[in-house]
């Protein structure tokens, strides 16, 4: 199988917690375990930043696992955010993989993560073969706030409505740099907005799910430089392949050649520094679609001649790239394409 970079076996489940884990240089420094109440405290050590959450969760899988998280034994879904967490709390860097999601009733929900009336920033994770005969096999939203799901995986998911994403009655929830392709179900196994307000998608990658990419019932879902199967309405989107290392394998890199490369939006406010790996964003003109920004591409980016911020290409950065943005953004429906300089 393909390798790059600092990753090696990505999206395998032989040793797959243990070579995402290592590829983020991310050890899970202690852990506690309330059997009553199923509280974890998990120190999440990345890079040089010390991160300490508070969630509800299922139960840590065996220590050779490193950072997996899977469903526990009193509760089907991996991480449960229903106790009113604000959107100061943050989920990332695991894998979270076999969870059977969450709620009493025939029909559980959230395999991965259920959230209900809470918030928070779910990032830089891998959401895998999560199944749950509800709504959200990978992630499931109900009533919640200000959600952010950014830099995250989602692969082999499955749901009767929401495959990887369900959003059900959800206020001001951002999707961004999301690669969610290759889930199952029946309605909806990309992303599923249902009743949910102010939900805005930008520069991610839904491909190959089973059916209905997107399935929105509201029609103010925002969707912008985004690559959906099929097409989707909005500003920068597209519809072409985009040339996964080795699918089949679960590498769901960008090959050199892909056509996402550079075709995302560097102005999205709090556009993340990082890919889901740890590689910078905007390797060379522009940002790439999905969680993974290429480090390998076709023609090599030239080492002079690339000005971050020089939207207009002419050499320089001035007023006429403020210009060219907000012609791009807000009018100007035969603005020129961005150039494209690697």
């Amino acid at each position: 199988m393909p390798t790059r970079g600092r990753n090696v076996g990505i999206l395998r489940r032989s040793g797959l917690a243990a070579s995402f884990a290592e590829s983020f240089g991310l050890t899970c420094a202690s852990t506690s375990l309330s059997p009553e109440s199923e509280r974890t405290m998990l120190r999440l050590r990345t890079l040089s930043t010390v991160s300490i959450v508070w969630l509800i969760l299922g139960h840590m899988s065996s220590a050779h696992d490193l950072c997996a998280l899977t469903r526990g034994p009193l509760a089907g879904s991996c991480v449960t955010f229903a106790s009113g967490e604000g959107v100061n709390s943050i989920l990332e860097g695991f894998t979270l993989l076999d969870g059977v999601g969450s709620k009493p009733g025939a029909f559980p929900n959230g395999g991965g993560v259920y959230c209900s009336f809470s918030g928070g920033t779910v990032r830089r994770n891998i959401f895998l073969d999560n199944t749950v005969l509800g709504a959200g096999g990978g992630f499931y939203g109900f009533g919640s706030f200000g959600i952010v799901l950014e830099n995250n995986v989602f692969v082999g998911n499955g749901a009767g409505t929401g495959g990887a994403v369900a959003l059900y009655d959800c206020y001001d929830t951002t999707l961004r740099h999301n690669t969610i392709a290759f889930n199952d179900g029946v309605t909806g196994t990309g992303v599923a907005n249902i009743g949910s307000i102010l939900t805005i998608a930008v520069n991610n990658i839904v491909w190959g799910n089973a059916v209905e990419q997107i399935w929105d019932t509201t029609g103010t879902l925002l969707v912008e430089y985004c690559d959906v199967e099929g097409g989707w309405p909005g500003l920068g989107n597209l519809d072409v392949d985009p040339l996964f290392v080795d699918p089949l394998s679960g590498d769901l890199h960008l090959s050199p050649d892909s056509p996402v490369i550079d075709q995302g939006s560097d102005l999205v406010p709090l556009l993340p520094a990082t890919d889901f790996e740890g590689d910078p964003r905007s390797f060379c003109q522009g940002v790439d679609m999905g969680a993974d920004e290429a480090t390998i591409v076709a023609s090599p980016c030239p080492s002079t001649g690339f000005l971050r911020g020089d939207r207009n290409a002419d050499g320089g950065n001035d007023i006429a790239d403020a210009v060219f943005s907000l012609e791009r953004l807000f009018g100007a429906a035969a603005a020129a394409p961005l150039p494209r300089l690697c």
